[in-house]
């Protein structure tokens, strides 16, 4: 009986050192970083529990297009206002809610200007899966709202929100070291289907104080290309350029989420029209993104 009991307190007390040992690791887990920026930081997102985090989104496109002699420039703008909410993880894996508060579109060129409706949109989510280095994954309720736009059709605004979260490092890094990330941005419209595929070289530059929060500075220099096809007035499309750009992104390490990030690049590629008459047009594309926490 004695050695029995004893049995039983032996096998109670590696349960309970299990439990807390379990419990010391999954904590550790869930810590956004550990290191320090000059030794060797590992970072993973996170994102808090009690609040939603607030952001702007503004992404602004610029297009010139040489067609059978003729320049033809067209100019977007888009603006979002979203929060971003924390309905728990899974893995290694976050599940977020993003809700969108306010957006904005207008569009001018040489046919004029208008903006758009978008007013189904706004006060909408949707549900978005996020891993802890800021790979987006799951996009397929955003994919389902849409806005009309126009000749061009329906386009979605999952485009807008691939690749919204800055990627970081898998591995530990110091200021002055570098990873590679790669993304891709899928746009489909009625008349016009779109793959943009980037190269992206990370590198931790130093700590900076961003509206009061101790971040790192990450400059990108991006290279990529953008390949598309489609059917205009009988007219079949095919698209294909060159991306190169410049990011900065500001990454608040201790509490584990992005606060602010600056993108600006350059596209320039041709479309080859075919159909009764075959020609090519050169095109230049360039693209300007901010995006910021308001909190």
């Amino acid at each position: 009986m004695k050695s029995g009991r004893w049995l039983k307190v032996g096998l109670t007390l590696v349960v309970l050192t299990s439990v807390i040992l379990f419990s010391c690791a999954t904590r550790k887990a869930l810590s956004p970083y550990s290191g320090d920026p000059e030794s060797g930081l590992q970072l993973q997102y996170m994102f808090p529990q009690d609040r939603a985090l607030s952001y702007e989104l503004l992404n602004e496109i610029s297009q010139e297009m040489e067609i059978m002699g003729q320049t033809n420039r067209m100019n977007m703008k888009t603006t979002y206002t979203f929060q971003v909410q924390s309905k728990g993880m899974h893995a290694n894996y976050h599940n977020l809610d993003i809700s969108l508060s306010d957006m904005g579109l207008d569009i001018s060129g040489s046919q004029g200007s208008y903006s758009p409706n978008v007013s189904s949109i706004i006060g909408k989510n949707f549900a978005m899966t996020v891993s802890t280095v800021g790979k987006e994954l799951d996009l397929s309720e955003a994919e389902a709202m849409t806005y009309d736009l126009g000749p061009a059709g329906p386009r979605s605004i999952s485009s807008d929100f691939q690749t919204i979260f800055p990627d970081l490092a898998d591995r530990p890094v110091k200021i002055g070291d570098s990873w590679v990330s790669r993304d891709t941005i899928v746009i489909a419209s009625g008349s016009m289907d779109m793959s943009l595929m980037f190269a992206n070289v990370n590198t931790l530059e130093g700590v900076e104080t961003v509206n009061g929060r101790e971040c790192i500075r990450v400059a990108v220099e991006v290279s990529g290309t953008l390949t598309g096809s489609g059917n205009q007035g009988g007219v079949d499309l095919d698209m294909d350029g060159d991306i190169a750009a410049s990011e900065i992104w500001y990454y608040a390490y201790k509490e584990g989420y992005f606060v602010k990030w600056n993108s600006d690049g350059e596209t320039t590629g041709k479309i080859l029209a075919s159909g009764p008459q075959n020609f090519t047009i050169p095109m230049t594309m360039t693209t300007k993104s901010r995006s910021v926490l308001l909190d």
